[in-house]
């Protein structure tokens, strides 16, 4: 997640950097993201929670791969992850083999 918030604090910078055409709109958008980012991360470090990076292994959705991941609570854990990855998961029916994915850390996995 730490990543997902420097990401998010460079595009703010280069928005803000950027000619003023660009509009209040694509600034507020990207300082609203970066804002959401920091109260998930404080919320992840608060609550002890912790993130593994998980290659998708062959085509799949967001239903389906939270369903492997997470049985019995897929539906709550979809939001979570799709939030950590709104750059990676374009389309939550497609997630193509390959795609690199911050998720929470399965109750399965050590």
């Amino acid at each position: 997640m730490v990543g997902r918030v420097r990401a998010a604090a460079e595009e703010a910078r280069a928005t803000l950097r950027a000619p003023a055409a660009v509009g209040d709109y694509a600034l507020l958008a990207q300082v609203e993201q970066l804002d959401d980012a920091c109260v998930q991360l404080g919320a992840a470090a608060a609550s002890g929670t912790s993130v593994i990076e998980l290659e998708v292994p062959a085509l799949t959705s967001l239903a389906a791969l939270c369903a492997s991941l997470y049985p019995g609570e897929a539906l709550a854990r979809m939001g979570e992850v799709l939030a950590a990855n709104p750059e990676r998961i374009p389309n939550p029916a497609v997630i193509r083999p390959g795609t690199r994915l911050v998720v929470p850390r399965p109750p399965n996995r050590t």
